[in-house]
């Protein structure tokens, strides 16, 4: 795999994962109200957190693409991430994103989320990609709907009861890209 980019938002830096990353990643994971929607809705510990880290990096060099830490730029701390992944068990990629409970309601997931649909629409090409959350996370359906994702059906997804949203790479090439706003 060649270097992993880095992309520069108006207030985010999204960043290859590090080591250093692992125990301001654990302290986000170990949150009850930020792991709530997850798949396993437990917090996770320190070794579920390093078995991520590796999984981010795995996923980077097997696919060329995956998640960034997402890093506020006021004050250089690791807020999350946000990015792209295959789809278990299907072609289609995932748009998805976690945010450490302080920063919510800025609208960095958008802004994060926005500069991935970019990435996944101008960089690497792809045709369309989709979103999960389940219907409870308000907050969730809201950025897919910012970033110009449109509800396309409820079903199961990662053993959860969920909808999907969706944007192709016309409807994205039709709407102002956030990403390009919000630079």
């Amino acid at each position: 795999m060649s270097k992993i980019p880095s992309i520069e938002t108006a207030r985010l830096i999204l960043r290859p994962f590090s080591a250093t990353d692992l125990e301001p990643l654990a302290e986000i994971l170990a949150d009850p109200d930020v792991v709530r929607f997850l798949p396993n809705s437990e917090p996770r510990t320190s070794s579920q957190t390093e078995g991520i880290l590796n999984y981010i990096h795995n996923h980077w060099t097997d696919y060329g693409f995956g998640w960034w830490a997402m890093v506020h730029k006021a004050d250089q701390k690791l807020v999350g991430w946000c990015g792209l992944k295959i789809f278990d068990h299907t072609s289609d990629v995932e748009l998805l994103y976690l945010l450490a409970k302080a920063y919510w309601g800025q609208g960095l997931t958008t802004e994060a989320a926005g500069a991935a649909l970019h990435f996944g629409f101008e960089e690497l090409g792809l045709k369309r990609i989709v979103a999960f959350a389940v219907p409870e996370n308000k907050a969730s359906t809201r950025v897919m709907e910012k970033v110009g994702m449109q509800y396309e059906k409820a079903g199961r997804f990662y053993n959860l009861d969920g909808v999907c949203y969706a944007i192709d790479r016309t409807a994205y090439q039709l709407t102002p890209s956030f990403y390009q706003l919000h630079r």
